[in-house]
């Protein structure tokens, strides 16, 4: 697999986990902004984009689910 297909994948995860829990500043007069990225990885079929994106996402998904569990479970 060609590391900036695993790269690109973790930084997104890195920037959603981060959600709005930090900002950033470029320095100008404008107020700092969330440091969201949006990330497209294009990679030819079979190069790994699938396998990589869902080892990353995995611990993420797992930690949403159970944060919606322990929402059901309130009633």
């Amino acid at each position: 697999i060609d590391p900036p297909v695993a790269y690109a994948p973790a930084l997104a995860t890195v920037s959603a986990a981060m959600g709005k829990s930090y900002y950033v500043s470029n320095g100008s007069n404008h107020p700092p902004a969330p440091g969201n990225l949006f990330v497209l990885v294009s990679a030819p079929s079979s190069s790994g984009k699938g396998v990589t994106c869902g080892s990353i996402l995995k611990p993420l998904k797992k930690w949403d689910q159970e944060l919606d569990e322990a929402y059901l479970s309130l009633d």
